[in-house]
């Protein structure tokens, strides 16, 4: 799951979220096991929550990110 808080003062305030599914299953050859993965990595779904809180006239200085 990737969060979105919009953080001001003492107030934090969620703005966006996604669930990350994994549909693609694949098979990794070294380890011999079966494996899922996204079609669109979290990366992207990332640049687009921001893209939607700019788009919404969100407005903020910078953007911090954890993993």
């Amino acid at each position: 799951m990737l969060n979105a808080l919009y953080y001001s003062g003492e107030a934090s305030i969620p703005v966006a979220f996604e669930i990350v599914e994994k549909p693609i299953q694949f098979s990794d050859l070294k380890i011999r096991q079966v494996k899922r993965k996204s079609d669109i990595t979290k990366n992207e779904l990332m640049r687009d929550m921001i893209q939607t809180a700019l788009n919404n006239q969100l407005k903020f200085k910078y953007v911090l990110m954890d993993t």
